[in-house]
């Protein structure tokens, strides 16, 4: 089996054009196509760049859409949102355990004056209360429409609402509510 190998190809950008030539594609105007110029010039057929260009540019515009569009529909479905921030929440925790562990029974690093392992710590403990609180106003909203599947008090509802806005509400809330086994 003799094997030719493959055919003799030049590559696009480095053909040699003699004197700039211009051809017109004309289409027709009533179906929104529009008259393009294509002119090759004398130091190769450098035009057809812009154009091979602007058509990955728009292939790459067009793949971001549909992936952003899949990805806000991946969100907004189910909990996917609650459990990204329940992982971020642990994750958090997991980067405050590992900075305490390495920097224990050692002197303070030498770090910038703005930079400390307290700082570190409390960033930490932010990103934790961030994700913990998203995941938990959540489930209080959902016990809410949990909660009134039977016909309740509309007071219940602004009581749901203040406790999946904050501490002090979540504390009214569980003063406040009388639950009633049905």
């Amino acid at each position: 089996m003799d094997r030719t190998g493959p055919p003799q190809s030049s590559p696009l950008l480095q053909q040699k054009c003699k004197e700039p030539t211009t051809t017109t594609v004309e289409k027709d105007f009533n179906q929104g196509q529009t008259k393009k110029n294509l002119t090759a010039h004398p130091r190769g057929c450098l035009s057809v760049f812009p154009n091979a260009l602007a058509a990955i540019l728009r292939g790459v515009a067009q793949g971001w859409k549909a992936f952003a569009n899949g990805s806000l529909r991946l969100w907004r479905k189910g909990w996917t949102a609650e459990t990204c921030s329940c992982i971020f929440a642990l994750l958090s925790l997991i980067g405050l355990v590992l900075t305490l562990m390495a920097h224990q029974d050692r002197p303070l690093p030498d770090w910038p004056q703005i930079v400390s392992i307290n700082s570190i710590v409390s960033l930490f403990s932010m990103m934790i209360r961030a994700g913990v609180s998203m995941v938990l106003a959540e489930g209080i909203s959902q016990s809410k429409w949990q909660w009134f599947r039977k016909a309740r008090k509309l007071d219940d509802m602004a009581k749901f609402d203040s406790a999946s806005r904050g501490a002090w509400g979540s504390v009214l809330f569980i003063f406040g509510l009388r639950i009633k086994k049905p």
